[in-house]
């Protein structure tokens, strides 16, 4: 998945994610999507709370641009 847009609509933050099919998807705070939730969106991208079976809860960060990313 690639975080490929942020928006915001009011006070509530969206984020368009796209898959490996080209499939789009529109998430907000608290969508899950497979194993993981969205915590938070933020300017910056998107953050996840993956819950593994058997394993304790695990933060994950997807930012809009690769950090190595230079915008000119």
């Amino acid at each position: 998945m690639n975080i490929t847009g942020l928006t915001k609509v009011g006070d509530s933050m969206m984020a368009i994610l796209t898959g490996p099919d080209k499939q789009s998807f529109v998430l907000h705070v608290n969508d899950r999507l497979l194993d993981a939730s969205v915590k938070a969106i933020d300017q910056q991208g998107v953050v996840f709370m993956q819950q593994i079976e058997g394993t304790k809860p695990q933060e994950i960060r997807k930012t809009l641009r690769a950090a190595a990313e230079v915008i000119r």
